[in-house]
């Protein structure tokens, strides 16, 4: 049965978008995203949750999970009687998934503008920015990996059902696992996140000695050199 491996993939193919469109609201409704966030995002949850399940149902539909008569296709949990409608599905999930890879960084320049521009902004909203430049820059690795290796996955899937190709069960198999993605991003995923964190930690850094007007030598020195200043005596003698 390939019917719970099939919706997660689904599901988590839907989340994607979703979680670019969070960070867009974020970013143009930044003075007002601290007091209706947690409802944006409740609302894109279910939305998410309404498309993979939707979806998942249209490539399930008049199929008998139990009657070994009725040959569904390997690891898609489609059949050839379906392949227009999971041709369809898997090609707008692909699109989806390179748009979103193509709109974080533009997010991550908007930010970084409005971040430079609003230096009057109130503090709140000069928070917000800064928190979704943070968010956008930890979050990019797994947006892009995600993205483009599901959309390379997505491609190929729905390039089967659009071509009809003649392959049999066993090829298939083949050739879905030969396009298969998911273990170089489960390898390559976590040494991008360590590689963002990291820069990202040095670029925060830069910044806040631009701002100071110091280098990270100079900080360090006059951190120890507060201390070593004795306290000054009380003037009065008690």
């Amino acid at each position: 049965m390939r019917g719970p491996i099939t919706i997660t993939f689904l599901l988590n193919a839907a989340s994607l978008p979703g979680i670019v469109i969070e960070r867009a609201i974020a970013t143009y409704f930044s003075s007002k995203y601290e007091r209706f966030g947690r409802k944006i995002a409740v609302i894109l949850i279910v939305i998410q949750s309404a498309i993979g399940s939707g979806t998942f149902l249209i490539l399930a539909k008049d199929i008998k999970l139990y009657d070994s008569t009725t040959k569904t296709v390997y690891c898609s949990f489609a059949k050839d009687e379906n392949s227009t409608n999971a041709a369809a599905i898997f090609v707008c999930y692909m699109i989806a998934d390179l748009i979103s890879a193509i709109t974080f960084p533009i997010l991550l320049s908007i930010n970084k503008k409005f971040h430079r521009r609003k230096t009057q902004a109130s503090l709140s909203e000069r928070y917000q920015i800064s928190e979704n430049i943070s968010s956008i820059q930890t979050l990019s690795p797994l947006v892009a990996f995600h993205s483009v290796l599901l959309a390379f996955y997505l491609g190929a899937l729905g390039l089967y059902f659009a071509v009809n190709f003649n392959f049999s069960t066993k090829q298939f198999a083949v050739y879905l696992e030969s396009v298969q993605q998911t273990p170089i991003y489960a390898l390559t995923l976590p040494l991008a996140i360590i590689y963002t964190e990291k820069y990202v930690k040095k670029t925060t850094q830069k910044s806040r000695e631009k701002a100071i007007g110091i280098t990270g030598t100079e900080a360090a020195k006059h951190y120890f050199t507060i201390f070593e200043v004795p306290p000054r005596r009380n003037s009065r003698n008690m």
